[in-house]
């Protein structure tokens, strides 16, 4: 918003808000400080994220990310002359270069949304596109202009409200695409949505060029503008726009030739080289039409996306990781340029006046009724040509036109161009002149930063009930009856997965009751559902490896009306001896650099001992346990432990954000290190060092913290469920045994099955790991048969219901994503 005063209020902000912290020369500025702010930023953006994303979802992240910077640009006004680092950090990156700035943030935030446009629908509807994007943006330009010009009271000129226009032209529909998307929105509609806004971006910036030169001209600064006349506007039009699109095609064409080139699709790095080809043509694209070419950077950018994902999309080795990747960078890039505009924007906001509020509210309300007003004017020519529209389509593309990253990124470009311009005055005249202009670009850039906040808070948040207010969204009969589907497909796969748990024995004691309460799908389970999954689990698993449920603990608990004759029996009789294998018939996946090592390993052991050196001497056993063979077996069969409890953290069989996993790991590091020395295996005992309090595990002791806060969580909220640490002790340590024995007997089945297969016998060595392997599973049982049988059975019922949670919630995940 407009500053209030022209004199000491620019001084001040020049002092404070542009040209580097007050009471602190320049020259003394540490440049190491500038890498400050922009983590702080996204350290602030983590916990805005968190606090949304979990309290109050409707609102958007960056418009609450431009608040936050607001806070930060007033606190650092009123508190102005402050030395401290983020505030000399943040005055660094307010006054940085204009064209640097827009450099920095826009091609990263361009290039991703324009290779995920669908190419076949941006051709059917390339000049639907195209008239939104230059005719509808230049009337709306000029529509805005004549606001600035005659409505406004601040003197503008009218290349300054051209440029003005310009610059709020370009539309921002993050947030509107990412709810199209969400709600199953015609796809027309999302591409004219995204697709008009990558175009606009593009013209919008031309224009801004174009119009902004004029306007440095008028500064009468050498050096500093452009003089343009009609033919020459059209010739720096036809070059921007025409040669930026020639220079984006060419980089395309070079990012398809070397995504072809990197084509191992099984090796990561080069994976990882793909992505990164693609960020450096996004930017070395940009430079090159910008700098060199005196072309649109924005239109290079965009021409790039849009070839190397027309031509080039299938010779991505790894999808997945490109479009983490790109997300990053945009969540990155948007954090900072909207927490510094709204920096920039609090500086100013310091300043304003009753006057300058109620010329930016009806400035918002009159962008409003351009945009309805473009949107229907040309409607009859959109509704005819390309993918065509409705009246309910462009009703809500005109009230989607937000504003965001480009025109904050222009209108702050402008500031500092124009800052760093007026940088020095030769007489008091000129200075009272260069203080006016400054006037004017901070009145713009307030403008626009406010229109941007309240696009994003008003019209952002709205856009979801327009939506179902203009039935754009599936209709709720269809949307009911997909989710009722889904529903039903996801409690057979529950179903699937439960009868497969239930063929193994760490699960035979497993209380149905305790696993439908926690785990949903599983609730109102018939007998006729149960015997289809039993039958559908005996179809789909080779008969060699079948083996029947154990139904005892779950048939009592299915309605009686499904019983018409005695309960089917199992083929299993009922046994409470918790000395019976837990696992037994659990079949993994080793990584394949693990299984490598093991054979790498097995192959030098063999040709030891094959070799004449040794002949058939057997060695007694003292001596295998300290031979070299032995020791690299014991830490190939550690790797394998490894493997396992990771594999149990991948099926959520165990927790791996908790201590738990944490701790069992480092017992695998600690007995390495003394298998090392040639002692045999004895995990079991660095597990239990590792895990005891007495031991020192403060890592334990936050874990069990944890478990009581979690407890006091579910007591507040409407439970009376009370647990002492003790019990959570004792819970923590039945998880850990059962984690224990699972992970070995996975080790032991592998450890056979990639050994025996290079002779007919296993060798002595061999055959003394599996040995120590099966002494420390013992250690284990002797350990859980110490504990009451209710305890164990309450531990494997949660294990169970955890389980099928997490195989439920990568179901959802798989579903989404188609």
């Amino acid at each position: 918003l407009a500053a209030t005063t022209e004199g000491t209020d620019s001084n001040k902000y020049q002092e404070s808000g542009h040209n580097g912290a007050a009471a602190k020369d320049e020259n003394t500025e540490e440049p190491a400080i500038g890498v400050l702010f922009p983590w702080f930023c996204e350290v602030l953006g983590v916990g805005v994220f968190f606090l949304l994303s979990r309290y109050c979802h409707a609102l958007p992240y960056t418009a609450i990310m431009f608040f936050i910077g607001l806070i930060m640009g007033l606190a650092a006004e009123i508190n102005y002359g402050a030395t401290n680092q983020v505030h000399e950090s943040l005055e660094m990156w307010a006054k940085i270069d204009g064209k640097v700035l827009l450099m920095i943030f826009l091609p990263g935030l361009l290039f991703w949304d324009a290779f995920n446009v669908n190419v076949y629908m941006f051709k059917m509807s390339f000049w639907q596109l195209l008239i939104m994007a230059f005719p509808m943006v230049i009337l709306g330009a000029i529509l805005t202009a004549l606001i600035g010009y005659y409505v406004f009271p601040y003197g503008w000129s009218w290349s300054l409200a051209m440029t003005f226009g310009s610059i709020l032209a370009a539309t921002d529909p993050v947030a509107v695409c990412a709810l199209l998307n969400e709600v199953g929105a015609p796809p027309r509609l999302g591409l004219h949505v995204s697709g008009e806004s990558m175009l606009n971006d593009g013209s919008a910036f031309v224009f801004y060029t174009i119009f902004s030169a004029m306007f440095f001209l008028e500064m009468n600064i050498e050096g500093f503008g452009e003089s343009v006349d009609c033919l020459g506007a059209l010739r720096i039009f036809l070059q921007m726009s025409v040669g930026g699109a020639l220079i984006g095609f060419a980089f395309g064409l070079g990012l398809i030739f070397l995504l072809f080139l990197l084509n191992h699709r099984h090796d990561n790095e080069e994976n990882i080289i793909q992505v990164a080809a693609t960020i450096a043509m996004a930017y070395a694209s940009y430079y090159v039409s910008d700098q060199q070419a005196d072309s649109s950077g924005i239109l290079a950018v965009i021409a790039c996306g849009i070839t190397s994902r027309a031509f080039g999309e299938n010779m991505i080795n790894n999808p997945q990781m490109m479009e983490s990747f790109w997300h990053l960078v945009e969540h990155l890039l948007n954090t900072l340029l909207f927490t510094l505009g709204g920096v920039v924007w609090g500086h100013i906001l310091a300043e304003t006046s009753g006057k300058d509020w109620v010329y930016l509210f009806l400035l918002y309300f009159l962008l409003h009724v351009i945009r309805f007003y473009l949107v229907f004017s040309f409607y009859p020519i959109l509704s005819q040509i390309g993918l065509k529209t409705n009246l309910k389509e462009a009703f809500f593309i005109s009230f989607g036109g937000l504003r965001g990253a480009v025109g904050i990124a222009l209108s702050l470009s402008l500031m500092n161009d124009v800052w760093a311009a007026t940088e020095t005055a030769d007489t008091p005249e000129q200075r009272q002149q260069y203080d006016e202009y400054r006037y004017f670009a901070k009145t713009i850039f307030g403008m626009v930063g406010g229109v941007a906040f309240l696009t994003l808070i008003i019209n952002g948040t709205l856009s979801g009930p327009l939506l179902d207010y203009l039935s754009l969204g599936v209709s709720s009969e269809t949307r009911e009856r997909m989710a009722q589907n889904q529903w039903e497909k996801a409690k057979e796969h529950v179903l699937d997965d439960f009868v497969h748990l239930l063929t193994d024995s760490r699960f035979y004691r497993v209380n149905f009751a305790v696993v439908s309460r926690h785990v949903p799908l599983l609730e109102g389970l018939s007998l006729k559902d149960l015997e289809l999954a039993i039958a559908r689990n005996k179809e789909h698993t080779p008969p060699k490896q079948y083996k029947k449920p154990n139904l005892e603990n779950v048939l009592p608990f299915l309605p009686k009306d499904n019983y018409k004759e005695a309960p089917p029996s199992n083929g299993y009789e009922s046994s409470d001896d918790l000395e019976e294998p837990l696992i037994q018939d659990m079949r993994r996946i080793v990584p394949v650099s693990s299984i490598r090592s093991i054979q790498s390993a097995v192959a030098s052991i063999r040709s030891i001992e094959t070799d004449s050196t040794y002949g058939a001497i057997k060695r007694t056993e003292s001596e295998l346990m300290v031979c070299e063979e032995a020791i690299e077996l014991r830490q190939a069969f550690i790797d394998i432990l490894k493997a396992g409890y990771h594999k149990q953290i991948e099926m959520g069989e165990l927790d791996g954000r908790g201590f738990l996993a944490y701790s069992l790991l480092q017992s695998l590091d600690l007995a390495s290190d003394e298998i090392s020395q040639g002692t045999p295996l004895n995990d079991w005992e660095a597990s239990t060092a590792t895990h005891d309090i007495d031991g020192g595990s403060w890592k334990l002791q936050t874990e069990r913290f944890a478990q009581v806060f979690q407890s006091f969580q579910r007591c507040c909220s409407a439970t009376n469920h009370t647990a002492s640490v003790e019990y959570l002790e004792m819970l923590t340590d039945i998880k850990r045994v059962l984690a224990f024995i699972s992970a070995h007997e996975f080790a032991q089945d592998h450890f056979r099955k990639n050994f025996v297969k290079f002779s007919d016998d296993i060798s002595e060595v061999e055959m003394l790991v599996l040995k120590e392997s099966k002494a420390e599973v013992e250690k284990a049982r002797e350990e859980l048969k110490s504990y009451e049988s209710c305890h164990v059975e309450a531990v494997v019922s949660h294990l169970a219901s955890t389980i099928l949670l997490n195989k439920t919630a990568k179901y959802a995940e798989h579903i989404s994503g188609l």
